[in-house]
């Protein structure tokens, strides 16, 4: 309607640094009917100081062993992104963290490099049809064949990008209580600046400050 419209307008107005985590639902009743009917779904407003105090308050309840697995973390991946260089030679790392990535949707860590060992040595593999098609494009494309946030920067970390920030699922219900898992690019934006104002408190570099909080989060590092 035009007053919610215009109560956007004016929210946007007064707090242009604020967002809503979670997204508007629309709500269709039976089409037998021809009614439309919608409904919004009011949420809190969350910003940057926010998500970022939530975000270093779990990461001060890590463990030294939780430190441990996050600092290596992606250095492991970095690691594995090698073999898979070693299997394929025609690859370069850019495309090996891309491939890995791309069979990350919906999978465990373990499952994640299986996928990618067998796509790359020519094997059968059994997994989503977007994952196949990114990882298909991934051998030649690397990061430009990654077009979710999410996925690209898993890629970019993989690959040794110490600023690359993976917001996923776990992240986001960290960031928001509400939140129903996913985000938009501007709410993922406002997450991945928001872990990387962590690292001024706690030392570490932003892609290591992700991995520590997910691992707190999950309270394991796979």
């Amino acid at each position: 309607s035009s007053s919610l419209r215009d109560d956007d307008s004016m929210r946007r107005a007064t707090y242009p640094q604020v967002i809503h985590i979670s997204t508007i639902v629309f709500h269709r009743l039976d089409k037998r009917f021809g009614i439309g009917y919608t409904s919004r779904m009011a949420t809190p407003l969350l910003n940057l100081d926010t998500v970022t105090e939530r975000y270093y308050n779990l990461a001060t309840r890590a463990t030294y062993d939780q430190h441990r697995q996050a600092c290596g973390w992606y250095d492991e991946a970095n690691r594995l992104a090698h073999t898979i260089v070693g299997i394929d030679r025609t690859l370069n790392i850019e495309q090996a963290a891309s491939i890995i990535s791309a069979f990350s949707p919906r999978v465990h860590w373990v499952r994640n490099i299986r996928l990618a060992v067998d796509f790359v040595a020519g094997n059968p593999v059994k997994c989503l049809g977007m994952s196949l098609r990114m990882a298909e494009s991934a051998r030649t494309m690397g990061f430009a064949a990654l077009k979710g946030p999410k996925t690209n920067a898993f890629a970019r970390a993989i690959s040794g990008d110490s600023d690359a920030v993976v917001i996923d699922a776990h992240m986001a219900y960290a960031a928001d209580d509400a939140s129903d898992g996913s985000v938009n690019l501007t709410q993922y934006r406002l997450c991945a600046n928001a872990v990387r104002s962590v690292p001024g408190r706690s030392g570490m570099v932003p892609s290591a400050s992700q991995a520590l909080i997910w691992i707190v989060l999950r309270g394991r590092a796979d």
